[in-house]
């Protein structure tokens, strides 16, 4: 049986185990934080005391599922996009490092040698957005990609199953410091603090703005924030 066939009766029965066993399609809204450690927020808050405050996420997770032994693909960017996006592990997908695209040379300060890979998410991969296609989902990606040997380059979301793409960085453009350039709410601020005191950020806006484009047909959003990344 073929790759792609394995994955799209997944995703049937997936859909169809929701509510008991009535075919019902909703709505899948996917939020990657870059970097985010498993240990960085009031979710697991194990050991040391968190300093941040996340009460939406806390409020999430009581209304649904904490998964406390989940674990990412790769400990690196690109590789565990790429693990998440195909449902396979970086050696079967090749995708190993986060820089590729070129034979690595080695260096006598370098202890091993890192593998190659071609530099991209292999177009024969089934993305997620590829396997919802035949169920009737339109799908978007919102934020950062990087399964390419760069940000932004062939092959992109659309090219990966996806009807919808935008890579705007958002709030990680130009805000500066963040541990000292806060928001405020003067008018003149570009990430001006809404009525309940959120700064404004383009990633956040274009994904509501898919999810309010497409809430006729059932949709499968991805929204990979390039928060928490940089500064590290």
């Amino acid at each position: 049986m073929r790759k792609n066939t394995l994955i799209y009766l997944f995703a049937m029965f997936f859909i169809s185990q929701i509510y008991s066993q009535n075919i019902v399609k909703p709505n899948i809204v996917f939020v990657y934080a870059d970097d985010l450690g498993w240990q960085d927020t009031q979710l697991n808050d194990v050991g040391d005391v968190v300093p941040w405050e996340t009460p939406n996420m806390l409020a999430l997770a009581q209304s649904g599922a904490n998964f406390s032994q989940a674990y990412a693909s790769a400990p690196s960017c690109a590789p565990s996009r790429g693990g998440t996006m195909s449902g396979r592990m970086p050696l079967k997908n090749k995708m190993t490092h986060v820089a590729g695209g070129q034979i690595p040379e080695g260096k006598n300060s370098n202890k091993i040698i890192p593998s190659y890979f071609p530099g991209r998410l292999q177009l024969d991969e089934v993305t997620i957005a590829e396997a919802l296609k035949p169920l009737g989902y339109v799908s978007g990606h919102v934020g950062k990609w990087h399964m390419a040997a760069n940000h932004n380059i062939y092959p992109e979301a659309v090219d990966q199953g996806f009807d919808y793409q935008d890579t705007d960085r958002g709030i990680t453009r130009s805000i500066g410091d963040r541990s000292v350039d806060f928001a405020t709410d003067a008018e003149d601020d570009p990430y001006r603090l809404d009525e309940d005191g959120r700064p404004y950020d383009a990633v956040t806006e274009l994904a509501l703005d898919f999810m309010a484009d497409n809430k006729e047909e059932p949709f499968f959003l991805y929204m990979a924030h390039w928060l928490v990344h940089s500064p590290i």
